[in-house]
């Protein structure tokens, strides 16, 4: 086993969350993955905490990486917000944790551990686990769309990650669909993440639920929501539950058929602890989106993703891993 440990190049591969850390180490070529753990983020007091977390929990894993005789070469991390893909440093659209525009992880992580860094945007980490290990085998342009606290885009164009100049594209989430929408986390109006957020899901249930009139209901939480109980509802034919997740999804599939009209994308891969993790919501989605699609795009098709809270760490994995080669001067 030592001798097998040797020869793999493992990466420490960590997803930086609103809550939690997820890291483990991992086998990029493989995905192969051991010693997966959480611990807590941090996110709420700030950058410096989630960087203290960060260490302290790169640390935990490097020494059982040592322990275990596994040769890690670099570490990966996937974030929240635009990551400029040079510096690995966020440079906007990260509302999530105070000061973290800016912060230099890349270079505190690296004086720390004496390791090769890099990190993306977690979203497009998550895209590249999917292009390589999930859902998107064997595809060479596809989207990714990631539902939870916002909307989160990810591109898979000609066989490679499309990041754009500035490291700002796949933005799925703000594509305006409706101008009379309500307002997104960026205080953008009527974009695709007004609509199918955590939050706007929530409030959208307490409106039908407050309107709701004849239509009967098993699920009668409206002062504290949640989202994923709305959804099991719905799987189990709740018909107010269902009336919610169909409105979600005309508004998802509008989002997705403008896009994939625009790129000729062959598949969208719906993701996220909410709308991607049920069946018969992907089936809704692929339904609906239908009449929004060009006649070229008939066999265009909406599938799950195959992973959803180890995605981002695993793409973070590959990503390092392909940056990492680039540094030796290596072919991916």
């Amino acid at each position: 086993m030592e001798v097998c440990m040797q020869k793999v190049c493992w990466i420490l591969a960590i997803d930086i969350g609103g809550h939690w850390l997820k890291g483990g180490l991992v086998d990029p070529i493989t995905g192969d993955k051991l010693f997966c753990q959480q611990v807590e983020s941090g996110a709420r007091s700030g950058a410096r905490k989630v960087a203290e977390n960060f260490c302290s929990f790169a640390a935990k894993l490097l020494a059982i990486a040592k322990e275990k005789n596994m040769r890690v070469v670099s570490i990966g991390y996937g974030t929240p917000g635009t990551v400029n893909a040079e510096t690995g440093i966020v440079s906007g659209s990260c509302g999530n944790i105070a000061g973290w525009i800016g912060y230099d992880l890349p270079s505190e992580v690296r004086r720390q551990f004496g390791l090769p860094v890099f990190s993306l945007n977690d979203v497009r980490c998550f895209t590249l686990c999917e292009a390589t290990f999930g859902a998107g085998v064997g595809m060479t342009d596809f989207g990714v769309w990631a539902f939870g606290t916002g909307v989160g885009g990810g591109l898979w164009l000609l066989g490679k990650l499309y990041l754009g100049v500035r490291y700002s594209a796949c933005e799925l989430g703000h594509l305006p669909i409706d101008p009379l929408g309500p307002s997104c986390s960026q205080g953008h109006r009527g974009c695709l993440e007004g609509f199918t957020s955590t939050e706007a899901i929530k409030t959208l249930w307490t409106t039908c639920y407050n309107s709701r009139g004849n239509l009967e209901t098993s699920y009668h939480e409206v002062k504290k929501p949640i989202v994923v109980d709305i959804f099991k509802h719905a799987e189990a034919n709740d018909p107010l539950c269902r009336k919610v997740t169909d409105m979600i999804a005309f508004r998802i599939a509008k989002g997705i058929g403008i896009v994939a009209n625009i790129l000729d994308l062959q598949i969208g891969i719906i993701g996220g602890k909410v709308a991607g993790s049920e069946q018969f919501f992907a089936d809704e989605v692929q339904k609906q989106v239908m009449p929004h699609l060009l006649d070229s795009q008939h066999d265009f098709r909406i599938v799950r993703a195959k992973y959803h809270d180890q995605g981002a760490m695993l793409g973070a994995a590959v990503y390092a891993h392909q940056r990492y080669l680039k540094s030796l001067g290596t072919p991916d």
